[in-house]
């Protein structure tokens, strides 16, 4: 089950309440199904693909993400109502430091791929313009795991906005730590740890 936690985060996220805000463009259904169809397809091929090495396929997928999460959405959902009181000086960084931070956590977890596939089964509306579109993810002979991708339209293109398993959201997850940071260190907390976390992931992706 850990496993497969860890893959649905790939393709590619409380007990706490969270506000995803009004999207401005309604997002169609059956698209958002062959989107999250096509960006599945996409990213097994690419772990299956047993000629690439491990930090290329991670640098493949760092880019498969950069292309299809609402990393700059995910970043002010996640600081919440803090972000509209940065500097200019404050958001660019933190803009820049979320983005490496959020693309780098999960493109990292290539290695954690062992032949799961990939099924979809119902796309609904989510909040009033968003789709969440349902899959179960698993192995022949084995229960598989429901999973539900958040797809919003923004500027006529479809963006990866949250994923969820069970009960667990992959933005709310993420709030959860940031909030708990923010609130004892404030905003120059937020970016320290942002800092040391991507100076960290570097040191990793060149070793």
């Amino acid at each position: 089950m850990k496993l497969l936690n860890k893959i649905a985060m790939v393709f590619v996220i409380g007990l706490t309440s969270i506000s995803f805000a009004h999207a401005a463009e309604e997002t169609n259904l059956d698209n958002a199904k062959v989107y999250v169809t096509t960006l599945s397809k996409q990213t097994i091929t690419l772990l299956k693909d047993e000629n690439i090495e491990a930090s290329e396929k991670m640098s493949k997928m760092y880019a498969v993400l950069e292309e299809t999460m609402a990393y700059d959405v995910i970043g002010r959902i996640v600081l919440g109502k803090p972000y509209r009181g940065l500097s200019d000086n404050q958001r660019n960084e933190y803009d820049s430091l979320f983005k490496e931070y959020l693309l780098t956590k999960y493109s990292s977890l290539v290695g954690s791929y062992n032949g799961q596939d990939v099924e979809i089964t119902k796309s609904v509306r989510a909040g009033k313009a968003d789709a969440m579109v349902f899959t179960k993810i698993g192995v022949p002979g084995q229960e598989g795991i429901v999973v539900g991708w958040r797809i919003r339209t923004i500027k006529g293109e479809m963006r990866l906005l949250d994923v969820k398993i069970a009960d667990l959201s992959m933005v709310q997850t993420e709030r959860d730590q940031f909030q708990n940071v923010y609130q004892n260190h404030q905003i120059e907390g937020i970016l320290k740890a942002l800092r040391s976390l991507t100076e960290k992931m570097r040191a990793q992706r060149q070793s």
